[in-house]
């Protein structure tokens, strides 16, 4: 019983390495997600250096809570949590992730701007 429950916190701890190292990772790439990291900034009051201590400590929690969604059978439903990761990065790197001001230029002053061509073509 012991040794079961030693190998599993010790797997525990191996699986916690490893995220670290996948954060380390990413963000030394620039690969940071945005959410968490200004949660980060709020919380350290714009401290960069517990800005990042933060935003490890986050990430670290946010990598655990995928892991664990990804293995917890949900009827039938499981989350991957690597492809999300991953589809977040490609999507950071690629700057597929739009802002609200340009949602507002495109749903607001686009049109604006067609209706008053074509009124001038008349």
């Amino acid at each position: 019983m012991f040794d079961s429950l030693k190998k599993r916190s010790a797997q525990a701890r191996m699986e916690e390495e490893r995220f670290y190292a996948k954060v380390i990772e990413e963000y030394e790439n620039g690969v940071v997600r945005h959410g968490l990291y200004a949660k980060a900034i709020e919380k350290s009051s714009g401290n960069p250096e517990k800005t990042k201590a933060l935003y490890i400590q986050f990430r670290v929690r946010s990598l655990k809570d995928e892991s664990e969604l990804s293995h917890a059978p949900d009827s039938g439903r499981k989350i991957d949590a690597d492809a999300y990761s991953e589809a977040a990065r490609i999507a950071d790197a690629k700057g597929q992730a739009w802002s609200p001001l340009f949602h507002i230029l495109l749903w607001v002053i686009a049109p604006l701007v067609l209706v008053i061509i074509f009124n001038n073509l008349n």
